[in-house]
C-alpha cells in the first residue's frame, strides 16, 4: 500500500475535520431524484405530525426544485411527477430515511398512491420571493392540518406546525459566507488536493460504499430499458464497431446508464453529492471506469474519490443547491480533479498535483461552462454522458500539459477566481435563463 505525500498535509487539523465532515454529510445515499424525494420527505413528515392520512395536499415549491420535479420517474409507480410522489409519500413514505424516503416501498405501494391520487386533489403551486431551496408541505384531515418547510437543503426543516401552533422551529444557521461550512471553517481547492493526498485512509474508506451503489444503479440501467436508454445504446453502437470501448466511453456507458435508471424510476439508491443522484453519479463513475481501466489499486480509487467528491462541494457551495448551470458541469469538474489523481501516480510531488489540477479546472471551466438545466428527466443522462467524456479527455490532456491560458474567457490564473467566475455565471449571470427556462416549462405543462 502507498503511504501518503505527508508533506502535502494540511497544517491545521480544523481543516482536516471540516473537509471530512463534509464527506460526511454531503455525499449520501439518496434514492430517486432528489427535488421529489425532497418534496415528498417534507409531505411525509408533515403526515406523521396530522397523524392521519390526508385527504388534501398543497406543496408550494421554489421554481428551481419545481423544475426539476416536473419531467422524473418517481421509483416504484413506473409515472413522473410531482404528484405521483406526493401521492407515494402519503402511503408508503419514512420520512426518517431522508432522502431515501422511498426506500420502504413495497410492490403494490404504486397502485395504492395512484388510487389515493385519483380520489384526493394534490396542488403543486409555485411559490415566489423564496429562497433557491424551498419545498412547503400542508397537509389537512378531519379538520386539522400540519405544514412542513424545508429550505436551504434538502433535508433541512425549519418549521413544523400542526393547526397552526409551531411545533420547530429552526434557528438561523448563520453560516458564513464563501466556502466555509457550519463550523466557520474557511478552506481553499488546495486544501482539498493537500486533504485527499494526506488523510488516514480509514477515515475515509467509506468512499467505497458510493463505489458499490454507484456501480449497482449503472448496471441496472445496462440491464433494463429506463428512459432514452443512452447506456445501452452506447454498447450497441460499441459492439457495432463504430464506436470503440476505450476510457471515455466506458465513462460516458456508466454514468449514462446509472442516469437512466434513476431517471427512470429504479428502486436502486445512489450515492449523492452536494444533495443531488445525478452529480453523485457525474463525480464517482468516471473515476470509477477509469480506475477500472487501468486496474488501480484500492488506495488509488479511494483518494481520487475523496479528491473528486470535495472538489465538487468546494465549487457547489460557491454556486448554491439550485440553478440554470446543470449540476453535472460542477459534478464533471470534480471527477476531473479525482482523474487526475488517479493517473498522475502514487507519491508526486505536492506542487506538481497542484499545478495539474490547476490545469484540469481550466480546461474543464473553459469547455462546458453554461450548459443549461432544464429539469430533472430522462434526457439527463445525455448531459451526464458528455459531461463524463469530458472530465476524462481533460484529465488526460491536462497531464500531458494542456492548460486553457488566463486570457481566455472567464479563465484567470488563480484558480480560485476562476472557479468564482463560473459560480457567478451559475449564480447571477444566468438567473434570467433560469426564469425562462421554468416559464417555458409551465406553458409546456399547461398544454398538455
Amino acid at each position: 500500500m502507498n503511504e501518503p505525500n505527508t508533506a502535502g498535509s494540511p497544517s491545521d487539523p480544523a481543516i482536516e475535520a471540516e473537509l471530512l465532515q463534509r464527506l460526511r454529510t454531503q455525499v449520501v445515499p439518496a434514492l430517486g431524484c432528489t427535488e421529489p424525494a425532497a418534496v415528498a420527505l417534507a409531505v411525509s413528515r408533515a403526515c406523521e405530525v396530522l397523524e392521519a392520512v390526508p385527504e388534501k395536499v398543497l406543496v408550494r415549491l421554489s421554481g428551481n426544485v419545481l423544475k426539476n420535479g416536473m419531467g422524473v420517474g418517481i421509483p416504484g409507480t413506473g409515472l413522473t411527477g410531482l404528484p405521483v410522489a406526493v401521492a407515494l409519500a402519503v402511503v408508503a413514505g419514512d420520512a426518517s430515511r431522508g432522502l431515501e424516503v422511498f426506500s420502504g416501498v413495497q410492490p403494490g405501494d404504486g397502485e395504492r398512491a395512484l388510487a389515493w391520487l385519483g380520489q384526493h386533489p394534490v396542488e403543486v403551486a409555485l411559490a415566489r420571493d423564496v429562497p433557491l431551496l424551498y419545498i412547503e408541505a400542508t397537509v389537512a384531515a378531519g379538520g386539522h392540518t400540519a405544514r412542513v418547510v424545508l429550505m436551504d437543503s434538502h433535508t433541512r426543516v425549519v418549521l413544523v406546525e400542526r393547526d397552526g401552533q409551531i411545533r420547530y422551529r429552526a434557528e438561523d444557521s448563520g453560516a458564513a459566507s464563501g466556502d466555509a461550512g457550519a463550523s466557520g471553517v474557511q478552506t481553499t481547492f488546495h486544501d482539498t488536493i493537500r486533504f485527499s493526498d494526506s488523510v488516514a485512509l480509514e477515515s475515509v474508506r467509506f468512499m467505497l460504499d458510493g463505489v458499490a451503489l454507484n456501480e449497482a444503479i449503472s448496471r441496472e440501467g445496462l440491464a433494463r430499458p429506463y428512459g432514452l436508454e443512452v447506456g445501452r445504446r452506447l454498447v450497441d453502437l460499441a459492439t457495432q464497431g463504430l464506436v470503440c470501448r476505450d476510457a471515455v466511453r466506458e465513462a460516458m456507458i456508466m454514468t449514462a446508464a446509472a442516469s437512466d435508471a434513476r431517471m427512470g424510476g429504479s428502486m436502486l439508491p445512489v450515492m449523492s453529492n452536494s444533495g443531488s443522484g445525478n452529480q453523485g453519479l457525474t463525480v464517482t463513475l468516471p473515476v470509477i471506469a477509469v480506475a477500472r481501466c487501468i486496474a488501480a489499486e484500492e488506495e488509488a480509487l479511494i483518494r481520487a474519490l475523496v479528491q473528486a467528491h470535495l472538489a465538487a462541494i468546494h465549487v457547489k457551495k460557491q454556486l448554491g443547491p439550485l440553478s440554470a448551470l446543470c449540476g453535472c458541469v460542477v459534478a464533471a469538474i470534480g471527477a476531473a480533479c479525482g482523474i487526475v489523481r488517479l493517473l498522475g501516480g502514487p507519491g508526486v510531488e505536492i506542487g506538481l498535483l497542484e499545478q495539474r489540477m490547476s490545469a484540469v479546472v481550466r480546461d474543464m471551466v473553459g469547455n462546458i461552462t453554461g450548459m443549461v438545466c432544464d429539469g430533472a428527466k430522462a434526457g439527463c443522462a445525455l448531459k451526464v454522458a458528455t459531461a463524463a467524456a469530458t472530465a476524462v479527455q481533460s484529465a488526460m490532456l491536462a497531464l500531458q500539459g494542456l492548460a486553457v491560458a488566463s486570457t481566455d474567457g472567464i479563465i484567470d490564473d488563480d484558480i480560485e477566481v476562476t472557479l468564482s467566475n463560473l459560480a457567478a455565471i451559475g449564480r447571477e449571470g444566468m438567473r434570467e435563463t433560469d426564469s425562462m427556462v421554468l416559464s417555458m416549462m409551465l406553458a409546456k405543462s399547461g398544454r398538455d
